[in-house]
């Protein structure tokens, strides 16, 4: 039976400075010798983790198992310790796993954005409306860009397009026209400037 000090349990306290200290020790200790490796990316909820090797006795797909458990359910694998870092950038967290003192992996955090751009189509420029050509990105699913275009360049013009397709006017974000053909493609539309 532990004992009540201040109506804190003490053995609880001392748990938690425990792991604290050891946090402590493991992130405050250099990557080992050998060059880190990349080992893939795991997902956890809508996030994406690209997993980097920093010691040569730990094999990418234990790298991966060990990270993806810790991220999707916040317990890493005997005899692991992993622990969420604050990266420099405030949007980034990274998780730094080791065994013993000993580093092993470290997993980055990828932002939505970088990941999306990869998948993003431009389509280029619709006809000039008085003189201005908008910015057609097909930024989900896969459509032609001609008729694409030509449908932007319809619902800028008269305000309406033909089904499947619907748009709408977005507001104050970087892209100012949406639209979408169900859920399958996604376009977005950009004034110039």
């Amino acid at each position: 039976m532990s004992a009540v000090v201040g109506g804190r349990n003490v053995a609880r306290v001392m748990k938690k400075y425990a792991l604290a200290v050891a946090a402590a020790a493991v992130l405050a200790l250099p990557a080992s010798s050998g060059a880190a490796s990349d080992c893939g990316h795991v997902k956890s909820g809508q996030a994406s983790y690209n997993v980097e090797r920093v010691h040569p006795d730990v094999t990418c797909a234990m790298a991966r198992y060990v990270a993806g458990r810790y991220l999707r359910g916040g317990t890493a694998p005997s005899p692991w310790m992993c622990f969420r870092v604050h990266r420099p950038a405030p949007t980034q967290f990274a998780v730094q796993c080791a065994v013993g003192r000993r580093t092993m992996l470290r997993a980055y955090y990828i932002p939505v954005v970088e990941s999306s751009l990869a998948a993003r189509r431009d389509c280029g420029l619709t006809q000039r409306i008085a003189g201005v050509g908008f910015q057609v990105m097909i930024v989900r699913g896969s459509a032609p860009c001609a008729s694409t275009k030509r449908m932007v360049y319809r619902y800028l013009r008269e305000g309406r397009v033909a089904a499947p397709w619907s748009c709408h006017h977005t507001g104050l974000r970087s892209y100012f026209v949406a639209c979408e053909r169900g859920a399958a493609v996604k376009v977005h539309v950009y004034a110039p400037g």
